[in-house]
C-alpha cells in the first residue's frame, strides 16, 4: 500500500487521500511513511461507506484518491459504488482494498482510474505476508516493482520459512492437545493497534518473496474449498446462537465466506473458546475504538472446521 501511496503523493501535489473511519490503523502508517495527507470519511455500522460524506469531503479537500475496504464481509467494491464517486468525481483514484475479500464471484467493478489491493497476510487464504496491486488494462497509474538487494532477499526468504515453521509448530501442539482431550483456550483479544516493528509487518514496499507466493498460490487454488468450509462453520454458528437465543452477528453481505465474521459481544467469555479478533483502534489511540463491541470469529483461516 505504500508503493501506491507513494506513487500518488508523486504525481498529486498537495493532493490527499480519503480513508474509513474504521479500518486497520497500518493503512494510516503506510500514508505517513509515503508522506501523503488523509482524511477520514464516515462508515455505517455494517462498515458501508457514507458516500454523502464522502461528497462533501471531496467538495471541500484536494483529494486524489479514495480508499474502500470490503472487511467483515461488507462488499465496499460494487458497481453503484464505484458510479456514486464517478458522479461526483470522475476522475479521481479509487482503491479497492480487498485484502480480507479475496472470493470467488466477486461483485468488484473497476474502470481506468481504479486499482485494488490484495494481501496474502493469511487473511482470507493461508499465507505468509506479500501482496499485490491489480489493475486494468487501461489503466492511467503505472507503477514500477520494488527491488531489494540480494543478501536481504536472502535474509527476508530465511525469515519466513522461521515464521512458517513457528506456525507449524504451534498448530502440531494444538492438534496434540485435541487428540489429549484437552480443550483449547484462546486469549481474550484487545483492541487491534500496530507499530509495524518487525521485519515481515513494516510498511516498507518490497518484492514478494518466493515462498510467500508460493504459500498465496496454493492457498487461492483451494478457495472454494475453504469457501465451503467458511459457510459450514458459519451455520453452525448461527445454529448455536439461534439455540441460545442470541442474536450477535452482524450481518454483512457476503459473512458466510468473510475470514472474520462481525460479532456485537459485550461478555467476550461467550467465546473464549473461538478464536477472536479485536476491534480495530482509532488512528491516534491505541486503547480506543470507533466500535468497541465490534469483535470478529476467525473463520477457518486454514483450513480448519469448527465441526470437527
Amino acid at each position: 500500500m505504500t508503493a501506491l501511496f507513494q506513487k500518488l503523493a508523486s504525481q498529486n501535489e498537495q493532493g490527499s487521500i480519503l480513508i474509513p473511519d474504521y479500518i486497520c490503523n497500518i493503512m494510516f502508517l503506510s500514508a505517513k511513511r509515503a508522506g501523503i495527507p488523509y482524511h477520514t470519511y464516515r462508515t455505517d455500522e455494517q462498515f458501508r461507506p457514507d458516500i454523502e460524506n464522502i461528497g462533501e469531503l471531496l467538495k471541500s479537500e484536494n483529494v486524489c484518491a479514495i480508499l474502500f475496504a470490503s472487511i467483515l464481509g461488507t462488499q465496499n467494491n460494487t458497481s453503484n459504488i464505484l458510479q456514486s464517486i464517478r458522479e461526483i468525481a470522475p476522475e479521481v483514484t479509487i482503491i479497492f482494498d480487498e485484502c480480507q475479500n479475496i472470493i470467488t464471484n466477486s461483485p468488484l467493478k473497476m474502470d481506468k482510474h481504479t486499482v485494488v489491493v490484495i494481501s496474502f497476510n493469511n487473511k482470507t487464504v493461508p499465507g505468509l505476508m506479500g501482496g499485490a496491486l491489480c489493475f486494468p488494462l487501461d489503466a492511467r497509474l503505472e507503477i514500477s516493482p520494488p527491488v531489494r538487494k540480494a543478501a536481504s532477499k536472502l535474509r527476508y526468504e530465511l525469515l519466513l520459512w522461521a515464521v512458517l515453521g513457528k506456525r507449524i509448530l504451534k498448530r502440531f501442539q494444538g492438534v496434540l492437545m485435541v487428540i489429549g482431550g484437552k480443550v483449547l483456550n484462546y486469549e481474550l483479544p484487545s483492541i487491534e493497534f500496530s507499530v509495524c516493528g518487525n521485519d515481515h509487518y513494516d510498511v516498507e514496499p518490497n518484492p514478494a518473496s518466493k515462498l510467500s507466493m508460493i504459500y498465496a498460490y496454493r492457498g487461492l487454488c483451494k478457495l472454494p474449498e475453504l469457501e465451503n468450509l467458511r459457510r459450514a462453520n458459519y451455520n453452525l454458528l448461527n445454529e448455536e446462537m439461534k439455540q441460545r437465543g442470541e442474536k450477535i452477528v452482524i450481518e454483512t453481505d457476503l459473512i458466510e465466506i468473510s475470514p472474520y465474521i462481525p460479532v456485537q459481544l459485550t461478555d467476550i467469555e461467550l467465546f473464549k473458546y473461538l478464536p477472536i479478533k479485536g476491534p480495530y483502534s482509532i488512528e491516534e489511540d491505541s486503547t480506543q475504538s470507533h466500535r468497541p463491541d465490534v469483535f470478529c470469529i476467525k473463520n477457518n483461516n486454514n483450513g480448519i472446521s469448527y465441526q470437527n
